[in-house]
């Protein structure tokens, strides 16, 4: 169903005024939407790897959860709302590159992998 695919969260990218570019999290839910920033805000590096972790727990009630670590800190903790609008979960590494500058810009990934356990930045399941 579309209407389901369309109605997820997204970690999105932005470029600042002054040229930093941050993570942020954007639900398609209208009572959600947009996450505050975190303070400080989670600054992505330009020029150099990264890695995005998300933890995920797709719930229809209010048992969900998204936990986002940026190069192994945790930069968003998103917990006690729905998730998802049924029990079919898509994931896609992608870029609209909308507001990412200058142009033009290049947008590589790398070792996308799901797991049921942190992979932390070095690449070691980490078992909580």
């Amino acid at each position: 169903d579309g209407e389901d695919v369309s109605a997820g969260i997204d970690l999105r990218l932005r470029t600042l005024p002054g040229g930093e570019v941050v993570l942020y999290v954007f639900h398609h839910e209208s009572e959600y939407l947009q996450a505050p920033l975190s303070d400080p805000p989670p600054y992505v590096p330009v020029g150099r790897w990264f890695q995005i972790e998300s933890e995920f727990v797709a719930r229809t009630d209010d048992s969900g959860a998204l936990r986002v670590w940026l190069d192994g800190k945790l930069v968003y903790e998103i917990v006690g709302r729905p998730t998802v609008k049924s029990e079919t979960v898509h994931f896609g590494p992608c870029s609209l590159a909308i507001d990412i500058g200058p142009d033009p810009v290049e947008l590589f990934v790398d070792d996308v992998a799901v797991s049921r356990t942190r992979v932390t930045p070095d690449g070691v399941l980490a078992f909580d």
